[in-house]
């Protein structure tokens, strides 16, 4: 039964990027800026070459941010894509803001992607570098899985998962991930992501999450570790982004 109970959230604790409104202490600033566009299906094509026209506007116009685009290639929501831009200070956001003011590139992006736009959301996200993972190279990179979660208590639920990450570096887990909060804005508590070069790097390990945790914990330990990661949630939804170099800054 409870190896029944660690295989069941296996798949949930897999994959992940997870906001709080907490910071850990004596970190950097590292904060990001993102925008997800929601695109009807069949104006894909002209959606892309309006960001291509849009992104090369910005670059001419010297654009201080760098922008990087990901397109959802699986799950509920095909169409979207998400524009992001990270490694900022907030006072980073006055410059971005001051530029955008000066050129017009809310006007511009209005004129040439908006029409194609269906919708529009954007956050600020920051780092925990205490929490986080990453891998040493990003620019191999060319998938993100992601598991947002409707967190219900957040003190347990950073609590548990603080936990199983100690418990991954103890059984020397090997994957990278990465752990963002939002500061302001977005409609999610919580973001889990998993970075990968392709499609076979998101096969299961050969040693799974639970037989990590169990052999790190014990079975008891471990399984109460889940089931306190597992009520301090209320449900998840979970998709896959693709890197789109060819629409991103520079």
């Amino acid at each position: 039964m409870i190896k029944t109970k660690l295989t069941a959230l296996a798949t949930v604790l897999l994959l992940w990027v997870v906001a709080f409104p907490e910071v850990a202490q004596g970190q950097t600033e590292n904060i990001a800026q993102g925008y997800v566009h929601t695109v009807q299906l069949e104006m894909i094509a002209q959606f892309e070459e309006a960001v291509k026209q849009h992104v090369q506007w910005r670059k001419q116009n010297n654009d201080p941010w760098e922008w990087t685009w990901y397109q959802m290639v699986n799950g509920d929501g095909l169409g979207t894509y998400l524009v992001r831009s990270g490694n900022h200070r907030w006072a980073d956001l006055d410059v971005r803001y001051a530029w955008d003011d000066r050129v017009g590139a809310a006007a511009h992006f209005l004129a040439t992607v908006g029409p194609f736009v269906e919708s529009e959301d954007s956050s600020i996200s920051q780092l925990d570098e205490a929490l986080s993972r990453p891998p040493d190279d990003l620019s191999a990179v060319t998938l993100f899985t992601v598991t947002e979660f409707d967190v219900r208590l957040l003190g347990q639920f950073r609590e548990a998962i603080t936990k199983i990450g100690e418990g991954l570096d103890r059984g020397n887990w090997g994957r990278s991930y990465l752990w963002q909060m939002v500061a302001n804005g977005g409609t999610t508590d919580a973001t889990l992501v998993v970075p990968a070069e392709n499609w076979a790097a998101l096969a299961p390990p050969a040693k799974s999450l639970p037989m990590v945790m169990a052999e790190v914990y014990g079975e008891q330990e471990a399984n109460e570790l889940m089931q306190q990661f597992a009520s301090s949630i209320r449900s998840r939804n979970s998709y896959t982004l693709r890197v789109r170099r060819d629409l991103s800054l520079p």
